[in-house]
């Protein structure tokens, strides 16, 4: 599924099944043995997205993306480090952080020598900056990415037990990929639309996962004959 993904030129899900792939095949060993087998699950993961780069270098589509979704992160980062506390407030068309990530932008695609974007003549109100968290810090400061801040730790905490303490199963695989996606869109896609639903969905399944650790770890383990 990762290399069909690539092939569609969807990056960013080819990545996810990558490394979902990569920790179900983890999940396979014995919980002693786990953190071992991660260090070259790594390297796989690493040398599979480092081909792709290579391979889809000189692909200018994928140069914008880079430089927009770069610009937007470093805009929203410098949005809430001039505003830590509270943030900018909720509509950045408001404040400087969306002139701030258009002159960004500029700049990188000129050393990039690339451009060709739409949102320089749209409204800032109808145009998201892809990044739940940065967004959350730059608008609300630390109190408005409170829920962001603990949903991005509970995402991290899920994956590791996934991988490396609860039993393998047949649904393993979708719980990482789902975790991973989340965590993804965390980090790299905007709040809004569909991206509510996968939130809710990730902390269901967030819910599940310490059930089913807190149901192994009560289990009796089997004596040894």
């Amino acid at each position: 599924m990762s290399a069909v993904h690539f092939m569609m030129d969807f990056r960013s899900f080819g990545g996810i099944c990558l490394v979902a792939g990569a920790a179900t095949l983890v999940t396979l060993f014995p919980r002693r043995a786990r953190p071992w087998l991660a260090i070259p699950a790594v390297a796989l993961v690493a040398l599979g997205i480092g081909v792709r780069g290579i391979a889809r270098e000189a692909d200018h589509r994928a140069t914008r993306s880079n430089v927009s979704r770069s610009a937007m992160l470093l805009a929203a980062y410098q949005g809430f480090r001039s505003s830590p506390i509270v943030g900018q407030g909720s509509w950045f068309s408001n404040s400087q952080v969306w002139d701030n990530f258009m002159l960004i932008r500029a700049e990188a695609a000129k050393t990039a020598h690339v451009g060709g974007f739409p949102e320089a003549n749209e409204d800032p109100g109808t145009v998201a900056i892809h990044s739940q968290i940065l967004v959350a810090l730059a608008e609300g400061g630390i109190f408005g990415a409170a829920f962001f801040i603990a949903f991005g730790l509970a995402l991290a905490a899920a994956v590791c037990r996934v991988t490396f303490s609860l039993a393998g199963g047949r649904f393993t695989g979708i719980y990482l990929l789902i975790l991973l996606s989340a965590l993804f869109n965390w980090f790299l896609s905007p709040f809004s639309g569909a991206h509510r639903v996968y939130i809710a969905v990730a902390c269901g399944l967030i819910l599940l996962l310490r059930r089913m650790h807190a149901l192994e770890s009560a289990a009796p383990r089997p004596t040894p004959r």
